[in-house]
């Protein structure tokens, strides 16, 4: 799993900086690194605690990116109660190194995003656009009663908007389906699915397939457009553009 997430290596901040901000005794602190250095996800891995080598807790936390926040699994995993976990995470949250989404629905587990995943990093991104157009905007997510989630929905007062992200490849019919729910129940006005791709799709009545970059780009226009066809196929004009261009070796 390690492997797979190379940031995590360089990341700063060990388990020991963590722990000193969120104002733990030394006594503490030197009991959940012996707790972590124990757990096999952390072999191999140092941070700069004087005490014991351990690892970091970010690496601990990759786990649980987005995935339904589970305190108490946390708390076990660190050795710990798992409102001293919470408590724990909620200051992270402060900090801005992670996000915990409540669900729209009430009675629904709130969701954990970190900020340095790939995922956690578009959430960030979409949610720092929104707020520079509607800054009292608040954030959720949403799922079906079967698996079927939106990632992100994000309430600006006038508009709901729902994202489901797909960082890895085009984006598939399963990625708009949970929009297309949301959609038809009158829960959203507004469905994006953002792709690391360089195509854009419209489908009606208000669903968009973009690339990341160009919703960032015109946040501001893509909330609430006006003309959502004409900046479709500049999209896809531009895409076929580079292609070419890729092809010619120009």
């Amino acid at each position: 799993m390690l492997q797979r997430l190379p940031y995590l290596h360089n990341k700063k901040g060990s388990l020991c900086q963590f722990l000193s901000k969120v104002a733990f005794s030394k006594k503490t602190k030197v009991r959940l690194c012996k707790q972590l250095a124990k757990n096999a996800v952390f072999q191999g891995m140092r941070c700069s605690c004087p005490e014991n080598g351990a690892g970091c807790l970010r690496a601990l936390l990759a786990e649980w990116d987005g995935k339904l926040l589970n305190a108490s699994a946390i708390g076990r995993q660190l050795g710990v109660a798992h409102s001293t976990a919470m408590s724990a995470l909620k200051r992270l949250a402060q900090q801005g190194d992670v996000r915990i989404l409540p669900s729209f629905d009430r009675g629904r587990r709130p969701l954990l995003y970190v900020a340095g995943s790939l995922l956690g990093s578009w959430v960030e991104a979409v949610v720092a656009e929104i707020l520079k157009a509607a800054p009292e905007s608040g954030f959720f997510w949403w799922k079906t009663r079967r698996v079927r989630q939106i990632h992100l929905l994000a309430d600006t007062g006038r508009r709901r908007l729902g994202f489901c992200f797909s960082p890895v490849g085009m984006p598939q019919r399963k990625d708009r389906f949970p929009l297309h729910i949301a959609c038809r129940r009158g829960l959203i006005h507004n469905g994006y699915v953002l792709h690391s791709g360089s195509g854009a799709w419209f489908f009606r009545p208000a669903l968009f397939e973009l690339p990341f970059a160009d919703f960032v780009r015109k946040s501001d226009y893509w909330i609430n457009p006006q003309d959502p066809w004409t900046e479709v196929r500049r999209i896809n004009l531009a895409s076929d553009a580079a292609l070419a261009r890729l092809f010619s070796g120009t």
